[in-house]
């Protein structure tokens, strides 16, 4: 019997990331800014284009293996 190959590692830049923490008052940092506009903005293009985008490099993955096995 065939052991199912053990699960890979997520790439460390996969992994969440600790939260920043955010400065009190008005000491807010020009990256701390761009980090808090952009992230609602990102979240939205990620939840609107991943699932296409994953959708498509599986089926070319598919395509791919089964050419490889022809």
């Amino acid at each position: 019997m065939v052991q199912p190959a053990a699960p890979r590692p997520v790439p460390r830049d996969l992994m969440p990331r600790t939260p920043t923490p955010r400065p009190t008052g008005g000491d807010m940092t020009l990256d701390a800014l761009v980090r808090d506009a952009l992230q609602p903005l990102l979240a939205d293009w990620i939840e609107r284009n991943l699932p296409d985008m994953v959708e498509r490099l599986v089926q070319a993955e598919i395509r791919r293996m089964m050419d490889k096995d022809s």
